[in-house]
């Protein structure tokens, strides 16, 4: 009977799990009972049914015919199993002799800076290895934010371990980082892993893209690897599914595992749901989203793309302007600080549009802001997104363009003019800010004064009421103590030269009331 109530209970959480009906609660529900069924019943024969449709639903899914898919509770445990397999295969007697199997000849694991804050401390504490066993291979300096392995460095770090008589053991490389999309050169790395015996792993964000009938020609390096690990939550686009499937190449040795019912069972209950045809179907959907985005914003001057070539799962892009000669108004404000400035500014306009769950803001070493795009989350952008994002980042890069040229303009007018002064506001994208200066707070002495300073903002105040209505454009903005003219950004282009003459005659009538010429005199 309490079988029957637990089998009843069971049924009734996955068919609200399949209809989408607070799934948090539920992935934690049906967890917990398959951990009750698994140790208060004989549960042998389900879990063996489960996990034999589990692997043919993944292998009918993830198009690597050579592989066996493995299921684990989540990728780093997926790591540490690897690891096991890798140290017993190679040291035989480390099941009797523990840690004193490795003093002869210690192994070594190769990882990216990212990757040992994720692995190494549990696969250290794991098998209560010392931390000479990692081996942080630095990112390559072709970019700043670069995040692919220095192959280089890698070499050297392979010959060094080897004259100190280690034995370098397993390699672990990205294909595909989750935030930017930056991919390994796994050819050469795999060319030094078959050279030194070195077991190559792979995982990356953009593996489920090895459903594709016709993969992307990035994805394919994934075939080359001795291991592949697919995380489901990225394959399913349920972040309540932390399952890792580790694939193993049939040629190698397997990693042997037996996971437990409260591991495959949510698995298989979304499996069940969604069917492999869906599951393909929307990957593929995704993919060609992402290509047409791809192909969209290329198109696009003044949109850069932030890395060639395309993964398919993310996309990453920013403002850059193509017009020369752009003044840079201050030393603190380069030219890369204004364009990220001014990337902000679009992902802000977008997000009003479509919230921040559909695309986030990113932001890179040396202050480097990026759009960033993910087709295949399940809250990205889709299809009927298309028009209206293109048209909206179009519109911006007009806009932008339109301000920079005049920007330049304005420099050059204030330039060539003594009664205007170019303020810098690196806080603010925009046209510019300037100050009109009367002839008699031309001296810096007089315009540092308490008074000459209140009589400045006063008249560049009044200025810009006065002309507001034949120059709509134009607004006041304070900068520290000083009030200034600022020209926002426009989507049209203004005579800037005919506004600085129009403020040149307007400016006497104002400084012929002026309190502060009272004084002095």
């Amino acid at each position: 009977r309490i079988r029957r109530a637990l089998w009843v209970i069971l049924i009734i959480l996955l068919i609200l799990y399949r209809l989408r009906f607070c799934q948090d609660v539920l992935y934690a529900s049906l967890r917990g009972l398959s951990s009750y069924i698994d140790s208060a019943t004989d549960s042998t024969l389900l879990s063996n049914q489960i996990q034999t449709e589990i692997r043919h639903w993944l292998t009918s899914i993830i198009r690597l015919p050579d592989y066996t898919p493995n299921i684990f509770e989540s990728p780093v445990e997926a790591v540490i199993s690897l690891t096991e397999s890798l140290l017993f295969s190679n040291f035989p007697t480390m099941a009797e002799d523990g840690l004193f199997a490795l003093y002869a000849k210690y192994p070594v694991i190769y990882m990216s800076p990212d990757d040992v804050e994720i692995y190494s401390r549990q696969i250290l504490s794991r098998f209560y290895l010392p931390k000479s066993v990692i081996s942080v291979v630095p990112y390559s300096l072709s970019s700043p934010n670069s995040r692919t392995l220095d192959i280089k460095a890698f070499e050297r770090l392979i010959s060094d371990d080897i004259s100190c008589g280690k034995l370098p053991l397993l390699a672990i490389t990205t294909v595909g980082t989750k935030v930017t999309g930056h991919i390994d050169n796994i050819p050469a790395i795999k060319y030094m892993c078959d050279k030194h015996g070195i077991w190559l792993h792979a995982k990356g964000s953009c593996s489920p893209l090895l459903s594709l009938d016709t993969p992307p020609a990035t994805v394919k390096v994934f075939e080359e690897c001795d291991s592949v690990s697919v995380s489901c939550d990225t394959l399913l686009c349920d972040t309540f599914i932390q399952t890792s499937v580790l694939f193993i190449n049939s040629e190698s040795d397997h990693v042997t595992n037996t996971p437990k019912l409260e591991v495959e069972l949510p698995l298989w209950v979304l499996l069940q749901h969604q069917g492999s045809s869906k599951i393909i179907s929307q990957i593929q959907n995704s993919y060609n989203l992402a290509v047409q985005l791809y192909n969209e914003l290329k198109s696009i001057e003044s949109i850069q793309l932030l890395e060639y070539p395309l993964t398919g799962h993310v996309l990453c892009f920013r403002y850059y302007s193509l017009l020369e000669n752009i003044p840079d108004l201050a030393e603190q404000d380069p030219m890369n600080n204004l364009m990220s400035k001014l990337t902000l500014m679009m992902y802000e306009t977008l997000e009003q549009q479509f919230g921040s769950d559909k695309l986030q803001l990113i932001e890179l070493s040396g202050e480097l802001n990026v759009i960033r795009l993910a087709p295949l989350d399940k809250s990205s952008l889709t299809l009927d997104d298309m028009p209206l994002l293109l048209s909206t980042i179009r519109e911006e890069v007009t806009k932008y363009e339109t301000s920079l040229g005049l920007r330049e303009t304005l420099n050059l007018q204030i330039q060539s003019r003594d009664n205007f002064l170019l303020v810098i506001d690196p806080l603010h994208p925009s046209v510019g800010a300037f100050q009109y200066l009367p002839k008699y707070l031309q001296d810096e002495e007089a315009c540092n004064t308490l008074e000459g300073g209140e009589e400045l903002n006063e008249i560049n105040e009044k200025l810009c009421q006065y002309l507001g209505d034949r120059w709509p454009v134009i607004a006041t903005r304070q900068v520290a103590k000083f009030t200034v003219i600022s020209i926002p950004l426009v989507s049209e282009t203004i005579d800037v030269r005919a506004l600085l003459d129009d403020i040149v005659r307007t400016a006497p009538k104002f400084e012929n009331n002026s309190k502060y010429l009272a004084r002095m005199s």
